[in-house]
C-alpha cells in the first residue's frame, strides 16, 4: 500500500512538473488538430501516459523530487523552530541548547553516523527535547498569565469585599458584595493552583534535563573491552607459570652437587702453572 501511494505521489508531481508542462503543450495542440483521427489521438494519449509512467520511474526524477522535498521538510522546520525558540525564555533557551548539544554527542557516541532520524529517535532523545520545549513553552506562558495578575491586588480586594458585605446598608448591595467575594476568592484560588502549577512543571522541565544529562553519562562512561580483558587475564595466568619455571630451574640448580672449594683452588692453580710453562 506505501508502495502504490508513493507510485502516485512521484506521478503527481510529474504532472505538475514544468517539464510535463512543456510536454503536454505539445501533444494537446496535436489532439486538438488531430481530432478527426482516432488513430492519432489514441497514439498521442499512449505517448502521455508512457511519459509519464516513464519518467516518474526514473531514479534521477525520483532523487530530484525526493531532495526538493527534503528542502522544503527542512525549510518548514527552521520555521518551526524558531516559532518556538522565540516562545522560550532566555534560561530555557539557553539550557535547550545545552541539552541538544549533550544529544548531538550521545547520537556521535551510539550510531555509526552520529545523527538519528525521525523513524529511530536515539534512545528517546527527541521525544524528550521536544517534550522540553513543549513545558518550556507551557512555563512562559503561565508566567505571563501570572505576571498579568497582580495576587497582592486580589487579597486587597477580597478584604475590601469582605467589610463591604458586613456594612452593606441594603440586603441587595450585600448579596451583590457576597458574589463579586465569591468570585474573587475563586480568582485567587486560580491564581495559586496556577502558581503550584508552574513549580511543578519547572520540577519536570529540570527532570527531563537530569536524564538527558544521565544519558549523556552513561553513553560517555568508559567501556571496558572484553579483549583486554581476555589479554590482561592471560598476562595474569603467565605469571604463576614463570614463577614456577624460575623456581624449577634454581632448585635445579641447588640440587646439582657442588665442587669442593679446595678442588677449585687447587685447579685454578694448575691451569696457573700450566700456562706459565707454556710461556
Amino acid at each position: 500500500m506505501g508502495a502504490l501511494a508513493n507510485q502516485r505521489s512521484y506521478a503527481w508531481e510529474l504532472v505538475r512538473h514544468p517539464v510535463h508542462v512543456v510536454f503536454a503543450g505539445c501533444v494537446l495542440p496535436a489532439i486538438v488538430f488531430f481530432t478527426w483521427s482516432t488513430y492519432v489521438v489514441a497514439a498521442v494519449a499512449c505517448a502521455e501516459v508512457g511519459f509519464v509512467w516513464l519518467v516518474h520511474r526514473m531514479p534521477s526524477f525520483r532523487r530530484m523530487i525526493d531532495e526538493r522535498n527534503r528542502a522544503i521538510e527542512a525549510e518548514s522546520a527552521a520555521r518551526v523552530r524558531s516559532e518556538v525558540l522565540g516562545r522560550l525564555t532566555e534560561p530555557h533557551r539557553t539550557e535547550l541548547f545545552h541539552l541538544e548539544a549533550l544529544a548531538d554527542s550521545i547520537r556521535a557516541r551510539v550510531t555509526p553516523s552520529g545523527t538519528s532520524s525521525a523513524a529511530d529517535d536515539c534512545l528517546g532523545l527527541d521525544r524528550l527535547l521536544a517534550a522540553y520545549a513543549g513545558g518550556a513553552i507551557a512555563c512562559a506562558t503561565g508566567r505571563a498569565s501570572l505576571a498579568a495578575t497582580d495576587r497582592d491586588a486580589i487579597a486587597m480586594e477580597i478584604a475590601a469585599l469582605e467589610r463591604k458585605a458586613d456594612s452593606a446598608r441594603t440586603e441587595t448591595l450585600r448579596a451583590v458584595a457576597v458574589e463579586r467575594l465569591r468570585v474573587a476568592r475563586m480568582r485567587a484560588a486560580r491564581w495559586d493552583r496556577s502558581r503550584d502549577d508552574l513549580e511543578e512543571m519547572e520540577e519536570q522541565l529540570t527532570l527531563i534535563a537530569d536524564v538527558v544529562r544521565l544519558t549523556h553519562e552513561n553513553a560517555m562512561a568508559p567501556l571496558r573491552s572484553p579483549s583486554f580483558a581476555d589479554a590482561l587475564g592471560r598476562a595474569l595466568a603467565s605469571i604463576p607459570d614463570g614463577e614456577r619455571t624460575l623456581t624449577e630451574i634454581v632448585e635445579l640448580l641447588a640440587t646439582d652437587p657442588s665442587p669442593e672449594p679446595r678442588v677449585l683452588s687447587l685447579g685454578r692453580r694448575a691451569l696457573a702453572a700450566t700456562t706459565t710453562t707454556t710461556s
